[in-house]
């Protein structure tokens, strides 16, 4: 794509934004799953520890949502390709500033990304 609609600086601003948010991902992850696990107070309170599992089983849900992110930016990052960058893997049209600066490890447009979760939301129904 010699006309890319974004330049090299703003595609190198790109992926040091997603190597900066996989570090981020990885960090609150840990710290995730360290505090689900660290907190183990005993309590003979039924409700007590209703809430207290309750409270971890939302750390575990938070560090598992993490992982997924991180799984996709590894990828975003092990495929990055400065020439294809901002552009949706499945029709090729551009991605767009706005969305690549809401998630700039993001591989689909805006179309073909609802027509994927739609798929998915159709199997999950099966």
């Amino acid at each position: 794509m010699s006309n890319h609609y974004l330049n090299p600086l703003q595609i190198e601003n790109y992926k040091t934004k997603i190597e900066k948010n996989m570090e981020d991902a990885k960090q609150l992850t840990k710290a995730a799953y360290h505090e689900a696990i660290s907190d183990n107070e005993k309590t003979s309170d039924a409700s007590d520890q209703g809430t207290q599992f309750e409270k971890q089983n939302t750390k575990i849900a938070l560090g598992n949502h993490s992982n997924i992110a991180i799984i996709a930016m590894k990828k975003a990052l092990e495929e990055f390709d400065p020439e294809f960058y901002g552009y949706c893997e499945e029709c090729g049209v551009e991605i767009g500033v706005g969305r690549l600066d809401i998630n700039p490890s993001v591989d689909k447009c805006c179309e073909c990304q609802g027509i994927e979760e739609q798929k998915a939301r159709n199997f999950m129904k099966l």
